[in-house]
């Protein structure tokens, strides 16, 4: 079975987001070896290998600042502006 941590930020709904990743924990059969309220100690958890994913209900819940981020490239958005800055690239047809 994966052993996962939860991540959750402190706040008025801290219950009902620790609920929904409880859920989806139990629906991914994921055990839930710990959790945490802080991003270091969800690092820390990983690092000791007590768990092998972390799970966290939303993504604004991730501080910003954090270290160790991962970004994945099919969720990051393109505006019209940077289209426009980029470089064209022209390639020649073969003769």
């Amino acid at each position: 079975m994966i052993s996962a941590v939860v991540f959750v930020p402190i706040g008025p709904d801290f219950d009902r987001w620790f609920g929904i990743c409880a859920e989806y924990c139990e629906r991914h059969r994921y055990r839930i070896t710990a959790v945490a309220t802080v991003w270091d100690d969800v690092l820390t958890v990983l690092r000791g290998d007590e768990a092998q994913i972390a799970v966290v209900a939303r993504r604004d819940h991730l501080p910003a600042d954090r270290k160790h981020r991962l970004e994945v490239v099919t969720e990051a958005s393109t505006t019209p502006a940077e289209r426009s800055q980029r470089r064209s690239r022209r390639t020649r047809a073969a003769r």
